[in-house]
């Protein structure tokens, strides 16, 4: 291949990297809010007509964590240490 047909593709690859790039950029920049829009909705005779959605409250309950993890993470991580000191040392020989 003739190196100005390489240098051609070459520079094609870079625009297109920087356009994937630039496009994702803004993408998650601009962000679009449909929460509020009108919907679409079935009514009682098969057709269908816009209508205005009210926003649903999402309650979230709060959680309480009442058992406590680092006694059982420090056990796990001296037995780990414990199982690795044991096969080392078989290993050695001692």
């Amino acid at each position: 291949m003739k190196q100005s047909i390489k240098v051609n593709l070459l520079i094609f690859l870079i625009i297109a990297v920087i356009a994937f790039v630039l496009s994702s950029a803004f993408a998650s920049v601009v962000v679009i809010d449909n929460s509020d829009a009108k919907k679409i909705t079935a009514i009682e005779n098969d057709s269908f007509e816009p209508h205005q959605i009210e926003e649903v409250p999402v309650i979230i309950p709060k959680v309480e964590n009442t058992t406590d993890n680092t006694t059982d993470f420090n056990n796990f991580t001296s037995d780990i240490i414990e199982v690795a000191d044991d096969t080392w040392n078989s290993i050695l020989g001692d």
